[in-house]
């Protein structure tokens, strides 16, 4: 009996010790750069695969990458929009689509800006409150929609779309043109919808809505329609637009909060704050390692952070203040900039 106390008590401070005084694992997450790719292309378009290619686009600069890195085409417009396929560019009185090596695939007769939202294709005419869904492949005019308030929030998933307005209202869109929900959230003084996005499956939508007070919402498609799950002041009044995205396979839903992210747990219905002071610039999730990256920016400087799949920070850096966006591709983090893409590789050493 007295070997098995002396047993126990030797066991409690061994445990003791290492929780007091931890010793590293020796492997540790490394991130360092390995390229830098200038925004600047001379020559013809050097595309071998189009299969294979990384669209960025910057300011008034789009471009894609091959494997290797390479910059193999370059676009210049201030009115355009690219997918990892294809590149939609406004001209005067048309909007051309293009394949990634500038061969055009058509020309829509149509005086409107190009919007690219995970692979769908919009056009909108703010001034005649006119939105088109059109097939990038080949040009053909899916849906046209016409609103009276302007178009205050768009994204795309799967077949769907979500347009959120400013006069309140929202809409879920089918690909043949049905409006599968329209809805009003109201309980705000101010109605308008500052900010949206559909989920990975297009069966839920998160919103940023209204003034004083300004709410999240979820809903969720259930099989009487899409029905509003869960409701909460956001105890902010943003008066522009609100960055909103599901992440970690619809596990989570991200929103621009006061000096922080707001993150909402859909399965528990908590919010959390991930402290992260400044605007959001870009965020991006990898469903592989459950690891999230954000960028923000304050007082003319970015700063990136890496976060754990329970949002615990795993590496931060200050980024360049002229960083317009992030994307995560394999191991790899890519930091664009005005005229320059930086690439960071990721290892645990």
């Amino acid at each position: 009996m007295k070997q098995r106390g002396v047993f126990l008590i030797g066991l409690f401070l061994i445990t003791c010790y290492f929780f007091i005084f931890p010793r590293q694992s020796g492997r540790e997450l490394v991130i360092s750069p390995v390229g830098l790719v200038r925004l600047e292309f001379d020559g013809d378009s050097a595309v071998t695969d189009a299969s294979s290619l990384l669209a960025l686009q910057s300011n008034d600069l789009a471009g894609f990458l091959d494997e290797e890195r390479r910059l193999v085409s370059l676009y210049s417009s201030d009115r355009m929009a690219v997918d990892d396929r294809w590149i939609a560019v406004s001209e005067p009185d048309s909007v051309r689509i293009l394949d990634p090596d500038g061969r055009l695939r058509s020309r829509i007769a149509v005086r409107a800006y190009p919007i690219s939202r995970n692979g769908h294709l919009y056009l909108y005419d703010g001034s005649a409150g006119r939105l088109k869904r059109v097939d990038p492949s080949n040009g053909r005019v899916m849906w046209t929609k016409e609103y009276l308030a302007s178009v205050s929030v768009l994204d795309g998933r799967k077949d769907r779309t979500l347009v959120g307005l400013l006069d309140g209202r929202i809409e879920v869109i089918s690909e043949n043109g049905e409006v599968e929900l329209e809805y009003r959230p109201g309980g705000s003084r101010v109605e308008a919808v500052y900010g949206g996005a559909l989920s990975e499956s297009g069966g839920s939508v998160a919103l940023i809505t209204g003034l004083d007070p300004q709410r999240f919402i979820l809903m969720e498609e259930r099989k009487n329609g899409f029905r509003p799950i869960s409701h909460h002041e956001t105890q902010t009044d943003f008066r522009r637009s609100v960055p909103v995205r599901f992440v970690r396979d619809g596990r989570q839903v991200l929103y621009e909060a006061s000096a922080s992210i707001a993150s909402y747990d859909v399965e528990s219905g908590l919010v959390s704050s991930i402290n992260f002071p400044g605007t959001p610039v870009a965020w991006e999730d990898s469903p592989s390692t459950g690891t999230l990256i954000v960028a923000g920016r304050q007082e003319g400087s970015v700063g990136l952070r890496m976060l754990s799949r329970h949002d615990r920070v795993l590496y931060e850096a200050t980024l360049p203040s002229t960083t317009t966006d992030l994307r995560l591709d394999d191991d790899e983090i890519l930091v664009v900039g005005d005229r320059y893409v930086g690439i960071l590789e990721m290892a645990v050493q």
